[in-house]
Formats: C-alpha cells, sequence, structure tokens
C-alpha cells in the first residue's frame, strides 16, 4: 500500500488558480503596509504599459530595510539603563558585534549633533525614540515581539519596510523577508488596483502624499533625525511569488472590485486630511475590498445556485448593542455562511474536475493526460496523483486530494475572513460566543468618509451606496440580496436602522434637517 506522505507536503493548487497567491490570514494593517512597501519599491508605471493579461504577477521586489532605525527604536533595551552618549553608543555598538546585517562603522556623531552632545542632549534622545516607539505598531499589533518583525506608523514613504530575516542575511549584507507579516494580502491589493482605470492617478496621488519631502509631519522629522545618513543602508528583498487568478482579467466583477477600491482610496487622499489621519480609514476600506474581492470570486467560481446567489457580497450588520437581537442571530448565520463559501466552492470545484478526468476517457493514460491538463497538484504530490490513476484507485485519489485542500485551505484561506473582517471592525464576537457582523465606529467612519462625496447626502442613499459596493446591509436597503433563511422580520429590521440613526448621530455625521429628512455628513470636503 502507498505510504501516506507528512501533513504539509501534500501540495494542490486548487486554492491558488481560484484566488490568486494569496490571501492569508493577516491583518489588514500588515496588507497596507505592504502595498505601500511594493508601490514605493517597483516600476508600476511600466507595468501599466503592459497587457492586462501581463500583469497578473509580481517580480522581487527590493527595498530600504531602514535598519538602522528599528535597531535604535526597537532593539535598544540598554537605552533605559544609560546615563550619557559615550556609555550607550559603547554598549549599544556591542550587542551588533559579528552581526552581518548591521553596519560595522556605524557611530552616533551624527545623533550627537543632531540633538546636542550633552546629557541634556541625550535625554532628549532617549524621549524621542520612546516617543516614536509608542507611535508604531505594538508587538500586540504585529503579533509578535522580534525587533525584526516590528513596525513603524507610515507617517511617510521612509517609515514603510517589510519584516525582516536579520540571521538569513549573508556575506554581501543582503537581508531577506520570509514573509513572516507581509504575507501577499497587499500584493493582491496592488495587483488588482494595476487593473482599475484610474490607477495611475492613485498611484501618483498616494505617492505625492507620502514623499518624505512633502510630509510636514513632526514624527517624519524625529525619524529622519534618528536614521541620518544610514537609511539606504543593506536594502531588503520581498520574495516574488504573488499572483492573481488568470481568470481576473476577464472576470467583469473583478475588474469592478478593482475600480471601486481605486475609487475609494482616491476620495480619502483628496479629503482635508493628513497622511497620519489617512491611514487608518484607507487600511480598513482596503481591508473591506479584499473580503469582497474572496466572496465574488467564490460566488463567480462556481456554478451551483446554493453558492453563487447573485454573485455578490452580502454582510446582515447588527448595529451593535448588549442585548441580545434576532438581527444578532441571522447576522452570526449569514457570517458562518459566508466562511463556509470559500471551502464548499473549493470542494464543488475538486468533485467537477475529477469527474471531467474519468469521463474523459475510459482508459488510465488518457486520465491521466487529462489530469495533468488540470495543473491544480505540484511537488512529490503531483507524482502520487498520477500513481493512483495509473492504479485506477478513483476514490482514494479523491479522499487524498480532498484531504490536501481542506488542510491547506484551513491553515491561512480559511481563517482570511474572520481576521481580516476582525481587524478592520466588520466582524466582531463582542457579547457573544460567535462572529457577526456588527461595524466599528471606526469601519463606519471610513466608509462614510469615502462615499459621501457632497456636502450632505440623504441617509437611504448613502445606505444604498453602502450595499451597492460593499454589500453592507442594515436595514431595507440590500434586502433583494439576502436569501430567503436571512430575511430579517421588519420590526426588528426598522430598530437596527433606528440604532444605526442614533450611531451615526453620535459620531457626528448625521443631520435632521427641516425638511424631516436625514443626511450623514463630510466635514472634510
Amino acid at each position: 500500500m502507498m505510504a501516506k506522505e507528512k501533513s504539509g507536503t501534500e501540495k494542490i493548487l486548487l486554492e491558488d488558480k481560484t484566488f490568486g497567491m494569496r490571501l492569508y490570514d493577516e491583518k489588514a494593517s500588515l496588507a497596507f503596509l505592504e502595498f505601500l512597501f511594493i508601490l514605493f519599491n517597483v516600476d508600476w508605471k511600466s507595468s501599466l504599459e503592459k497587457d492586462d493579461q501581463d500583469i497578473v504577477k509580481i517580480d522581487p521586489v527590493t527595498g530600504p530595510s531602514h535598519l538602522v532605525l528599528r535597531c535604535l527604536v526597537f532593539n535598544n533595551g540598554v537605552l533605559s539603563r544609560c546615563e550619557s552618549w559615550d556609555d550607550w553608543e559603547r554598549t549599544f555598538k556591542a550587542q551588533f558585534e559579528g552581526e552581518k546585517f548591521f553596519p560595522a562603522d556605524w557611530n552616533a556623531d551624527y545623533l550627537k549633533k543632531a540633538f546636542r552632545d550633552s546629557k541634556e542632549g541625550f535625554e532628549n534622545f532617549a524621549r524621542v525614540v520612546r516617543l516614536v516607539r509608542g507611535g508604531s505598531f505594538t508587538a500586540a499589533q504585529a503579533g509578535s515581539d522580534s525587533w525584526a518583525n516590528r513596525f513603524l506608523f507610515p507617517w511617510s514613504s521612509a517609515q514603510v519596510y517589510p519584516d525582516i530575516d536579520p540571521k538569513g542575511s549573508d556575506a554581501n549584507a543582503t537581508i531577506y523577508c520570509k514573509r513572516h507579516f507581509f504575507t501577499h494580502n497587499g500584493a493582491i491589493a496592488f495587483l488588482m488596483l494595476l487593473h482599475a482605470e484610474k490607477c495611475r492617478e492613485l498611484f501618483e496621488e498616494i505617492e505625492n502624499r507620502f514623499k518624505t519631502e512633502r510630509v510636514n509631519s513632526l514624527m517624519t522629522k524625529l525619524c529622519a533625525a534618528l536614521e541620518g545618513d544610514w537609511k539606504d543602508r543593506h536594502p531588503v528583498t520581498l520574495s516574488s511569488g504573488s499572483r492573481l487568478p488568470d481568470t481576473f482579467v476577464s472576470s467583469e466583477t473583478s475588474l469592478r472590485r478593482a475600480d471601486l477600491l481605486c475609487e475609494d482610496l482616491l476620495r480619502l487622499l483628496r479629503l482635508k486630511l493628513k497622511i497620519e489621519d489617512l491611514v487608518d480609514p484607507m487600511t480598513r476600506l482596503m481591508g473591506l475590498h479584499l473580503l469582497c474581492y474572496f466572496i465574488e470570486t467564490a460566488r463567480s467560481s462556481t456554478d451551483d445556485p446554493r453558492l453563487a446567489k447573485n454573485g455578490w457580497p452580502f454582510f446582515l450588520c447588527e448595529v451593535i448593542r448588549k442585548e441580545y437581537s434576532a438581527i444578532r442571530a441571522l447576522s452570526r448565520r449569514c457570517f458562518q455562511q459566508n466562511d463556509n463559501l470559500g471551502l464548499e466552492v473549493l470542494r464543488i470545484g475538486l468533485d467537477r474536475r475529477l469527474e471531467a478526468v474519468y469521463r474523459s476517457s475510459d482508459k488510465e493514460e488518457g486520465r491521466l493526460k487529462a489530469f495533468q491538463k488540470l495543473d491544480i497538484t505540484a511537488g512529490e504530490f503531483k507524482n502520487t496523483c498520477a500513481e493512483l490513476i495509473r492504479e485506477g484507485k478513483k476514490k482514494e485519489l479523491q479522499e487524498r486530494m480532498e484531504e490536501a485542500l481542506e488542510d491547506k485551505y484551513r491553515k491561512h484561506l480559511g481563517k482570511f475572513l474572520r481576521t481580516m473582517g476582525s481587524s478592520i471592525g466588520l466582524s466582531t464576537n463582542l457579547f457573544t460566543n460567535a462572529y457577526r457582523y456588527a461595524p466599528s465606529d471606526e469601519l463606519i467612519a471610513a466608509v462614510t468618509l469615502a462615499n459621501v462625496d457632497q456636502s450632505r447626502l440623504p441617509l437611504d442613499q448613502f445606505l444604498r451606496k453602502l450595499v451597492e459596493k460593499y454589500g453592507l446591509i442594515f436595514g431595507q436597503e440590500g434586502l433583494e440580496y439576502l436569501p430567503e433563511e436571512l430575511q430579517p422580520d421588519q420590526n426588528h429590521l426598522k430598530k437596527n436602522r433606528e440604532l444605526l440613526v442614533k450611531r451615526l448621530h453620535a459620531l457626528g455625521v448625521l443631520a435632521h434637517l427641516s425638511d424631516g429628512c436625514e443626511y450623514v455628513n463630510n466635514h472634510y470636503l
């Protein structure tokens, strides 16, 4: 009997071919940083000159690692124990002796000049380090205590870098990114936007707004003072592999999603807000569009009407409150349906492909050729499947492929909706033990900023926009998208909408005018 391979060695590619390489269970903040790093360090203008089918993947991306700045902020525990420049400089440098990644010729002369070579100057330097560290992404946010995996807030382009593997650096001081935190989500967003109609306009706007010399931020200036002229030492390379599915460029739904994401980001960038105030809503909306992309791709990848429905994403949203409600129960059910959707689509897709293989020929060699044309396996697992086909073991082939499919899915993509949804404030298990859709104040503020493009917008029109762009359903608007089993009672829906009105009013974005109508405002136009 054929020995079964160890877990993790069986490579099945159906997930990658359906959704791209790859959507991953990582937080939206890191996806946004990855997107910015790629944008700032690739020749995207040349990509726009290519045919659509030629811009579905990313080559390796090389950019600054900002190692000195990162070590000063995150790998500088000795600072609190030192009382003078000389004591600190000697102790700080000693911890990097023999480390290939840290420049051997580094010294603190430029810091003494920037902060003054005195006890008071050293104390000011220590305060600045603590200030920058306090405004960064904390270890809890990044998911790791290691200094190499901690991130600065993107006050400008000069604070954007990937996680690194300092022990993996070579004799040429090349630093590698192992993608512990930059996990392709941001790359997928970047590739999607390359296909947006207003891509050039968006990318130029982002580069312009994030350019260091144009950002008049105190934190940007402090980071520049800490880093000095060391920012271009030790570039880091982000490995290749990120790609969209081949069906992306021919999918009207996917191209529409790219345009909607582009439109939202452009609107945010044109508001009267500083970069530090734009990062949060841009991050949340990028994550929301990635969620919509996942669900739309899943629905368009199957011809099973139970799963395809009308092709649109839908999120039945509870306006959060402590008390149990019927809307909460339905929202939990809606969440579970979406959470199960990806694996159900992949299972059905696998079943139908294998059935087609066995219908293609009465002989094993003919079936093997048909299977190889699918190109959905790799590595040793590809040989294993071929052997099972030759031996006529259809049932075992089906079982092995399904097991490999489910194992891969549950590791990362199966957690994508929950992790991304929670990080942008769309889903939560607050006040209950199960997840449901209950948007946070921050997410509501973000969609308000991106969708109210005039001084005031009637509430009904605003809610219709949320349905048509994101599938967010709070009231009557969008009920046609919900399947029969998720249709709420009208009284419960009315109450949910009333709670939303109160929520918007508390956020300062809803006005009741003398004409008896309710309007949503955007104060930053």
